[in-house]
């Protein structure tokens, strides 16, 4: 004898005997109606009619149309809620808590071989994430069945895309060792708290770099065009160019010239319609220059860069 041998955790086995005690008196009851070609069916989805022949049943009967469950799995594929037993689709009417079986779903996308495929991989991952000594890769997904514990084997090595982390923190092995010394979970843990509170620190301090204030308000703003002298709705004058307040149009240099040094007539650094883009990309690369020394202090980096 020829076949295959599928696990199924207790629970579910449990769940789907349950429902087996009710479902063939429910088929029985609803059979001589499925049975009428000329019965009409009222899809809730759609508000539509439909002949037995043009409808899908969850378990117990509710009828749905084909067409709505179709789309509604082309248009959800990856959103679309699983049943929790592991072979089917909720059904599709919101107050009901019962389901629509896998199979009549992968008869009804037969011909989308991209979708069953979608749709598969969904079922697996669901089932397999009941089982404990499984892992998945955390770069292509693929599961791996892993009996030792992590004190004897702490690295997952993929045999698929050959990506190699740490089974608890998920850091990449090189993150774990310093020479040939072996660095803890927690040590990397307490530098990536530091590093994250620093580097939060630096994104706001770019984002002040960037971003200008009124003096007097506390209002928030960023130029898009027209001149460098601003004036605020509280009416707070302030220069874009050195965030100086209160200033009027002689403090800028109103002499020609290169704007990205100082007029050698009058001396004022601040021009009426230079740009500040150099000004502000000048900050920003003093701020990265300072936070990529102080974190490369602390280790090497698994956060994201500035």
């Amino acid at each position: 004898m020829s076949g295959c041998i599928a696990m199924v955790a207790r629970d579910r086995l449990y769940s789907h005997m349950e429902r087996c005690k009710f479902v063939p008196k429910t088929i029985l009851e609803n059979k001589p109606l499925l049975n009428n070609l000329s019965a009409i069916f009222d899809c809730p989805i759609c508000l539509s009619k439909f002949n037995p022949r043009q409808i899908i049943t969850c378990i117990p009967i509710k009828a749905i149309s084909q067409s709505c469950i179709i789309q509604h799995i082309e248009a959800n594929i990856d959103e679309v809620p699983l049943a929790e037993s592991g072979d089917g689709i909720k059904c599709l009417i919101l107050e009901c808590d019962r389901q629509i079986h896998y199979s009549k779903i992968r008869r009804l996308i037969r011909r989308n071989d991209d979708l069953i495929k979608r749709l598969d991989a969904r079922f697996s991952e669901q089932n397999i994430s009941l089982f404990d000594c499984f892992e998945r890769c955390k770069s292509c997904g693929f599961a791996m069945e892993i009996i030792s514990d992590t004190e004897k084997h702490p690295f997952f090595k993929c045999i698929l895309c050959e990506a190699d982390f740490c089974r608890l923190c998920k850091r990449d092995r090189a993150n774990h060792f310093a020479g040939k010394q072996k660095i803890p979970c927690q040590e990397l843990d307490a530098k990536d708290t530091t590093k994250k509170d620093l580097l939060h620190a630096f994104e706001n301090e770019m984002s002040e770099a960037i971003i200008r204030k009124c003096p007097k308000c506390g209002l928030s703003f960023v130029k898009q065009d027209a001149c460098n002298k601003m004036t605020c709705r509280c009416g707070t004058t302030q220069c874009y160019l050195c965030r100086n307040p209160n200033i009027n149009y002689d403090h800028f240099c109103h002499h020609g010239g290169d704007f990205n040094s100082k007029c050698r007539y009058c001396k004022k650094p601040c021009r009426l319609w230079a740009p500040y883009e150099s000004n502000d990309e000048e900050m920003l690369n003093t701020i990265r220059e300072r936070a990529t020394k102080e974190l490369g202090q602390i280790g090497p980096s698994t956060s994201k860069k500035l």
